[in-house]
C-alpha cells in the first residue's frame, strides 16, 4: 500500500492519481446515502487518530526504512464552498522565520504547488504547511491518498528544507 506513494524512494508518483482524483471531484452528485461519518472513514484508514484541542483528528505516519515520520491531520470541521462542505488534509513542514519565507523557498514552493493535482502549501500563522482539499463526502480511498500524500510531500520537504531535522 505505501509503496503507491514512493514511500521507498520517496518520490509520490502524483500523475497517475490524476483521473481518479478529476473522477471523483467531477463525478455528478446522486442520490445515495449519506458518507460515513469522518470517524468512521478515518477508523477504515487504518490509522489510528486522536483529537487534539482544536477538535483536528491527528495521526503519526512513520517509515521504518529512513527512522523518519510525519504528523498529519483532518480538520475536525468542514468550510462551505458551492453548495458542498470541504474538509482539509494537512501536514505542518517547519516554522516559518521572522520575516517570512525567503525568495528562492518560497519560489521552489509556488512552482511545487504548480506540479500537485491535489494540495498545495500554504503558510498558516508561523507554520509551513501541505494541505489537500476534498468534498466531504470524499469515501475512503480519498481520504487514504490524501493522508499519504500530505505525509510523503511534507516530510520530503521538512528533510529538504530543514538539512534533515524530523520536527514533525
Amino acid at each position: 500500500m505505501h509503496s503507491e506513494w514512493g514511500l521507498a524512494n520517496r518520490n509520490p508518483p502524483m500523475k497517475p492519481a490524476i483521473p481518479f482524483l478529476l473522477a471523483l471531484l467531477l463525478a455528478p452528485a446522486t442520490a445515495v446515502a449519506a458518507p460515513a461519518p469522518i470517524e468512521a472513514r478515518l477508523e477504515a484508514t487504518g490509522y489510528s487518530f486522536e483529537v487534539d484541542g482544536d477538535g483536528d483528528f491527528v495521526t503519526v505516519i512513520g517509515w521504518s526504512d529512513d527512522d523518519r515520520s510525519q504528523v498529519v491531520y483532518v480538520a475536525g470541521h468542514t468550510n462551505p464552498f458551492g453548495g458542498t462542505e470541504v474538509r482539509e488534509v494537512f501536514s505542518p513542514v517547519m516554522r516559518v522565520p521572522e520575516g517570512g519565507l525567503d525568495r528562492t523557498v518560497a519560489n521552489r514552493l509556488l512552482r511545487d504547488s504548480q506540479e500537485r493535482v491535489m494540495g498545495s502549501w500554504e503558510v498558516t500563522g508561523d507554520m509551513l504547511l501541505y494541505v489537500v482539499k476534498l468534498p466531504e463526502d470524499m469515501g475512503v480511498e480519498a481520504l487514504q491518498s490524501a493522508l499519504n500524500a500530505a505525509a510523503v510531500l511534507a516530510d520530503n520537504m521538512e528533510n529538504e528544507l530543514t538539512g534533515g531535522r524530523d520536527d514533525f
